[in-house]
């Protein structure tokens, strides 16, 4: 099965149109939505295949937010 785009390279590009300051994995899954021809649904299933491709592509670096502590 063929896909009219090329889905690794529309993940980098939303990534990288994020700049230095990067993404969150929500936004994401907003930009690739609303990216136009996107060539698959994103369910729990195609996120599962899309994250694969981003945790295989060492240029991708990521980096684990840190929590916010709330005062009262």
């Amino acid at each position: 099965m063929e896909f009219p785009e090329n889905i690794p390279g529309c993940i980098l590009d939303e990534i990288a149109l994020e700049g230095l300051e990067g993404l969150t994995i929500s936004t994401l899954w907003i930009r690739l939505t609303k990216r136009k021809n996107f060539p698959i649904a994103l369910d729990d299933q195609s996120k599962r295949f899309i994250w694969k491709i981003i945790c295989k592509n060492d240029a991708v670096e990521m980096f684990k937010l840190a929590e916010l502590k709330r005062t009262s």
